[in-house]
């Protein structure tokens, strides 16, 4: 398994203005249907969600870590929490200063390029 590796969304990394901003590390699973899963952590702790990023690929499953302010990560929460999943991958995408994919699962990158998408999933 490669799951320690990762894969760097290049030529979409935001520089952050204020060096000093808090930023949190979360990781989860993204699909075809926005945000499944946000959580703190590493990716080096995103075993399990590797592993059902994995069983879910038809739904163009990734396992992602992404850097985010205090600011983002309320945004998001609140998004996730209004059962908007799709709302709240939008706004990661759009915010997050890192976002980094495990790798070993196909071409994750194009995955989550095309996500979300509910209709890229097969038994929707």
């Amino acid at each position: 398994m490669n799951q320690g590796k990762m894969v760097v969304r290049t030529g979409n990394t935001k520089e952050l203005i204020n060096k000093t901003m808090k930023t949190k590390t979360k990781i989860g699973i993204a699909d075809a249907h926005g945000i499944e899963s946000y959580k703190n952590g590493t990716i080096k702790q995103a075993g399990l969600f590797a592993l059902r990023a994995r069983l879910n690929r038809q739904r163009h499953a990734v396992c992602y870590e992404a850097t985010v302010s205090e600011k983002t990560d309320r945004c998001i929460e609140t998004l996730i929490k209004k059962h908007d999943f799709i709302g709240a991958l939008i706004f990661l995408k759009e915010h997050a200063s890192n976002i980094n994919l495990a790798t070993g699962m196909g071409n994750v990158q194009e995955s989550f390029n095309l996500i979300p998408n509910p209709k890229l999933d097969p038994y929707n």
